[in-house]
């Protein structure tokens, strides 16, 4: 680069040098992100062989323990229980039980917590749910809001960070299939324009794409289903639009399931 820029006007033009520099620059990106996702792949080996270890060792020493114990469990429970003990126990609990609980205390009290609580951009937080009809855990991605009417964001951009730590997350927890919203948006407005929705699109999925043939070198649970999910007012010129960046993105052979419902518009 160097030689390149000293012989600049006289062997090299000012357009060879921007194509080597932006070559660099993508052999950078490259050699960074093979190593860090050598680095994240030895991260979970260790974790999972510090796992096995610790269980081990564990199942050890209660085996030990209980062989080393005078008297089992059935014994120590038939053990009487002083009533007099029990009842001031009881009475004690009650008493606190019926205390009442001042509201301006604790309305302060979580106003603090939520002041000292700043999460930063791009944190994923897991939620598991026994009642939701068609998920048993959501992960919640802490974002900008503003940030994202942009159409001009990137892969650096904290929100496709965030999607690669959603799906390492599924990844090392045994997730095997996952919704997105392909957009990073829950409703329709004015700027987004079907161009505007393309790009956005367009740069989830390779995004994406990249993200699960790294998490694949992980060796934890592999990702069978992904579904790509729009807003409910989705245009229909707009979902075929973005159902076609489907095949040419992944480039699989089976068949893509796509489908449009008024209360959602998964892909």
């Amino acid at each position: 680069m160097e030689e390149k820029v000293r012989q600049l006007n006289l062997t090299t033009t000012e357009d060879e040098i921007n194509e080597l520099a932006t070559q660099h620059f993508e052999e950078q990106a490259l050699v960074a992100g093979r190593w860090g996702s050598q680095l994240d792949a030895l991260w979970q080996t260790q974790r999972a062989q510090y796992r096995a270890w610790l269980m081990s060792t564990l199942d050890e020493y209660q085996s030990t323990a209980a062989l080393n114990t005078p008297r089992n469990i059935a014994e120590r429970v038939q053990e009487p229980v002083s009533s007099s003990s029990l009842v001031l126990q009881l009475r004690n609990i009650a008493e606190r039980v019926q205390e009442p609980v001042s509201s301006s205390s604790l309305v302060l009290q979580l106003r603090n917590i939520a002041e000292r609580v700043q999460e930063p951009a791009g944190d994923v937080f897991v939620s598991a749910h026994s009642t939701l009809p068609d998920a048993h855990v959501v992960f919640h991605l802490i974002v900008e809001h503003s940030s994202l009417r942009s159409g001009d964001i990137t892969s650096r951009h904290p929100a496709i960070l965030g999607l690669r730590n959603v799906l390492k997350a599924a990844c090392a927890n045994d997730v095997t299939s996952i919704s997105l919203p392909l957009l990073l948006r829950h409703e329709l407005t004015e700027e987004m324009t079907v161009s505007w929705c393309v790009r956005r699109a367009e740069l989830v999925l390779k995004c994406v794409k990249g993200f699960m043939l790294e998490t694949a070198g992980w060796g934890g649970t592999e990702l069978r289903t992904l579904t790509a999910a729009l807003p409910a007012a989705t245009a229909p010129d707009v979902f075929a639009a973005l159902a076609a960046l489907l095949p040419a993105v992944f480039r699989i052979s089976n068949p893509v399931k796509i489908s449009h419902r008024p209360s959602d518009a998964p892909l």
